[in-house]
Parts: structure tokens; sequence; C-alpha cells
């Protein structure tokens, strides 16, 4: 049996979401075993909430060693810079909850987490290319540039 089968299976059981719109994001279709399917699936999930979060991460917390960081830090204000950190906490509360969904193993966990991160998952999308898109903005501002190079060189 192929992976949609057993997702429809565990879609019927749980009233999980839909599985082309869960294969789009998450790359369900991916997966080779199906043993352990809402695991796998989850871990997929946490796999892109590590890497937004490690994003965020740079911009809250730039590091100086790095350029990009230090420069993309400057294009958010204190009102910005709040923002991202009120939103990096509630990535970091989600991620919580699929590591606590992670390490019991219990289906019900791991049904609960998939659904909530489902759900909040297009907002999360959009408040990110919101934050990329401005990210990408500060690299076309050549004040900034030049002042940097100039400390540089």
């Amino acid at each position: 049996m192929g992976i949609e089968e057993e997702y429809d299976k565990l879609k019927r059981k749980h009233g999980l979401p839909e599985f082309k719109a869960m294969d789009r994001d998450f790359e369900v279709s991916a997966i080779e075993k199906t043993g352990f399917l809402l695991r796998e699936i989850n871990a997929n999930m946490m796999e892109k909430l590590e890497f937004v979060i490690g994003i965020l991460s740079e911009l809250i917390q730039p590091d100086t060693n790095n350029l990009a960081s230090m420069h993309e830090f400057r294009m958010f204000d204190d009102d910005g810079k709040k923002e991202l950190y009120d939103f990096y906490g509630s990535l970091m509360t989600l991620h919580r909850k699929g590591l606590s969904a992670s390490i019991s193993g219990e289906e019900k966990g791991e049904v609960e987490f998939l659904k909530e991160f489902h759900s909040e998952w297009k907002g999360i999308k959009s408040k990110m290319a919101g934050i990329v898109g401005k990210m990408g903005e500060s690299w076309e501002d050549d004040t900034v540039s030049k002042t940097e190079l100039g400390y540089l060189g």
C-alpha cells in the first residue's frame, strides 16, 4: 500500500487535513516507510519549523562574525525586533509541542501536533515571506553597504 493510501486511513481515523495539502507543504509522498507515518510527517514538519526558527534566531541575535545577519538585522526597528521576538516565541512554543509529541511517541499527541502545526503553517509562511522580503531589501540599500564596507576596510 502506498503513502497516500496509508495517509487516507489515518485521515479518516483522526480527521487529518487533505493529503495534497500535506504533501505540498511537507513532502509526505517522499516518505519511504509507512510503519510510523504520523511520526515521519511530524519529523518533516519539525524540519520546516526548525529552518524558520534558525532564520529568526540569526535576526534576533545576530552573530558579529556573520556579515549577512548583522546587515539584515539593521532593517528592523525596535517595534520590528519585538515583533520578531514575539513570533519567535510562538514558534518555539509550537516546536516544544512537536518535541513533546515526538518524545512521547503516542498517536494522540502526534495527531494533535500535526493538526495544530498544519493549521498554523499558512500564517507562518505568510509572516516569513514578509520577513525574508525585508531581509532581501536590506541588500538593495547602498548606504548601509558602503558604511559596513568602510568599517571592514
